[in-house]
């Protein structure tokens, strides 16, 4: 089953590449979105770094559900992960073991 990751950001410019980072390295997902919710920093920069990943931007501040529900229209997986911008300390491991249960039924 192919997993969508679908990440809010806002301001996350510090912290954004690592959970992106750690997203890619886990290989267990096929498609990564970020939505950025109209950040004044520096974030969408941060994102357009890594190749094969979606950026969306809000022109406009849809808050963290709106900005996930427009990456859910956007996502092509049958599986989706949710997960925030600002996780210090995320590993690839991490990755992986919140998207096994789910695979493995």
């Amino acid at each position: 089953m192919p997993v969508s990751c679908i990440i809010a950001a806002y301001n996350e410019q510090q912290r954004i590449a690592g959970v992106i980072s750690s997203v890619i390295r886990s290989k267990s997902v096929d498609e990564i979105i970020v939505v950025d919710d109209c950040s004044q920093d520096n974030t969408k920069n941060e994102v357009r770094k890594f190749k094969g990943v979606k950026l969306l931007i809000n022109h406009g501040n849809w808050g963290k559900l709106g900005s996930l529900a427009r990456g859910v229209k956007f996502a092509k997986g049958d599986l989706l992960l949710f997960l925030d911008a600002d996780l210090i300390g995320l590993t690839a491991t991490d990755v992986k073991n919140l998207i096994a249960p789910v695979k493995n039924g």
